[in-house]
């Protein structure tokens, strides 16, 4: 790598968002999306690769490949405000973003919000749902997640989280479980003992609202 930074390779990712949570390492916050893109959809077999501003490899050359959901190629995006440029999957872009109808070729963020929490050492991990492929991401960046979806678990730039991202609290409890009180959530939350009577999409649902459920109780 350009800066010779060392990476704790993770190969579990959710193990270790798992973890981090139980052990205080992670904190999730509820955050939103606000920056809004440009993007094109791009053809099978496109290579793109993203070095942050410094040099770092963020990730090596990823491939443009076609959805198994929608059938069509995947979409090549890039914040208004950073030059780094990624691979979206096109079900996934469809869910997350929408034309802007002021702005041809631009794109805003749509739908519920995430969670975030800031990494204290460098890591590097394959995200779920990226075939393989190996995101690095500094201390200071961060791991983000979708509620709705957890194995959409991806990292982030700590420099371009701060100017793609902004706190959204309050906002994610009722999308956790429509059949869950808050109550449950906070028994749930108590008993650490039992979160093998869960399944592992909802126990990482839970465990990343740590951040919101302290702060609900601390007001």
């Amino acid at each position: 790598m350009p800066n010779n930074e060392e990476f704790k390779q993770i190969d579990d990712i959710a193990k270790y968002v798992i973890d981090g949570t139980r052990d205080g390492s992670l904190v999730f916050e509820e955050v939103k999306k606000f920056e809004r893109i440009v993007a094109v959809q791009g053809t099978e077999g496109q290579k793109v690769q993203t070095i942050l501003k410094d040099g770092t490899v963020e990730t090596n050359e990823r491939t443009v490949e076609i959805d198994e959901k929608t059938g069509n190629p995947g979409w090549i995006v890039q914040n208004m405000s950073t030059p780094e440029k990624w691979i979206v999957t096109d079900s996934t872009f469809q869910k997350k973003y929408e034309m802007d109808p002021e702005q041809p070729g631009v794109f805003k963020p749509k739908g519920g919000p995430m969670l975030a929490a800031r990494l204290n050492e460098n890591v590097s991990f394959a995200p779920p749902n990226w075939n393989g492929d190996i995101i690095n991401v500094l201390a200071g960046g961060c791991i983000v997640m979708d509620p709705a979806n957890p194995t959409d678990i991806y990292g982030i730039d700590g420099d371009v989280y701060d100017l793609t991202y902004a706190p959204a609290t309050g906002e994610l409890y009722g999308e956790i479980h429509p059949t869950w009180s808050r109550d449950e959530l906070d028994s749930l939350f108590l008993s650490n003992s039992d979160e093998n009577s869960i399944s592992l999409e909802d126990y990482l649902k839970i465990s990343a609202c740590t951040g919101y459920r302290d702060s609900v109780k601390t007001k």
